[in-house]
């Protein structure tokens, strides 16, 4: 144990592992959804209700995708939002529809938006089954148009991809995640735990073993064999910042291999399988939402480079639920 004892210092009250601070952006990001929420609710109050809840929370998870989309370039800036601003109408009245059609196109290959309206062929095709489900969507005035702008005025890039479902969490159920005693762990408070557990002597080992293609590609294999298990996953966020932490060590080492190779382009497969990556949660609306946390994380999430992200997508096997490579196509 004398080994591992730096795993136990954050308990103390010391750290050793330097992390991010926390980032204001995410509280005001999260104000800003908690408002709309609230004035969807007020224009719905049929959706209260625990089942029409899930619908909402699933709703506003898309929104919040879109939204981060449009502020890193997987979409064009602002596309989403002025497609649905646009077609809403003067006191939002239309809003719902033009959300459901946008929805509906990001589920469906460009051939195959004949019967929707013409403004949404410009919408990206996001495969990998975010927009796969149909979902009913909350009926807007001009209150919620408002809030529904405010929100998307925000800079996502400058907000955190990692809390991104416990962002939902927070705005979507206070009182029952008070009841059952959930809480959203910091990013910062997660990385004071991911690195002495595993981080720090992935990265001591990438860089002994940085101009050796054999030993890169035996701590490739070990990446693989990481197994992460949150017995309280909630929002997901502590799965999610593990995912993107091994990731972006998987992604550096094969770009590094590259380089070795002289290949200016090397594609592989990610040796790190969604199936490693565990969490109990009380209720389906929740795991969904840790999932979703994941989806979002592999779709472009700083500091990942978006731009390398198609050369390393996960395997067939693994399926195209959270894959990074092939995930959007353009209609334009």
């Amino acid at each position: 144990m004398h080994h591992h004892f730096g795993f136990f210092l954050p308990a103390a009250g010391m750290t050793r592992y330097k992390a991010a601070e926390e980032n204001e952006v995410d509280g005001k990001a999260t104000d800003k959804l908690a408002k709309l929420y609230d004035a969807l609710l007020r224009k719905n109050p049929g959706w209260a209700d625990e089942a029409r809840r899930h619908d909402l929370n699933q709703f506003m998870t898309r929104l919040v995708f879109c939204f981060f989309a449009e502020d890193v370039g997987i979409f064009s800036k602002d596309q989403f939002t002025r497609l649905v601003v646009n077609h809403a109408g003067e006191k939002g009245a239309e809003a719902h529809v033009a959300i459901v059609h946008a929805f509906e196109a990001m589920s469906l290959p460009c051939e195959a938006r004949e019967d929707l309206p013409t403004w949404t062929h410009e919408l990206e095709y996001v495969n990998g089954g975010l927009f796969s489900d149909h979902i009913d969507c909350p009926e807007f005035d001009k209150i919620a148009r408002g809030y529904f702008q405010d929100a998307a005025r925000l800079d996502w890039q400058e907000i955190n991809p990692d809390i991104f479902g416990s962002m939902i969490q927070s705005i979507g159920d206070p009182k029952a995640r008070g009841e059952l005693g959930m809480h959203h762990t910091s990013v910062p408070n997660i990385l004071k735990v991911l690195g002495p557990l595993s981080v720090d002597d992935l990265d001591a080992s990438i860089e002994k073993a940085w101009n050796k293609p054999n030993a890169l590609k035996k701590v490739l294999e070990r990446l693989g064999r990481i197994q992460v298990l949150d017995l309280a996953c909630g929002s997901g966020n502590f799965l999610v910042v593990a995912y993107r932490q091994l990731r972006e060590r998987e992604m550096r080492i094969l770009a590094r291999l590259g380089d070795l190779s002289g290949q200016t382009q090397v594609q592989m497969w990610s040796s790190i399988s969604l199936a490693n990556f565990h969490g109990v949660a009380p209720g389906r609306r929740l795991l969904r939402s840790s999932e979703d946390g994941i989806t979002q994380a592999d779709s472009g999430g700083a500091p990942v480079d978006l731009n390398a992200r198609g050369d390393f997508a996960l395997s067939p096997e693994q399926g195209d639920g959270f894959g990074g490579a092939c995930r959007l196509s353009s209609c334009r």
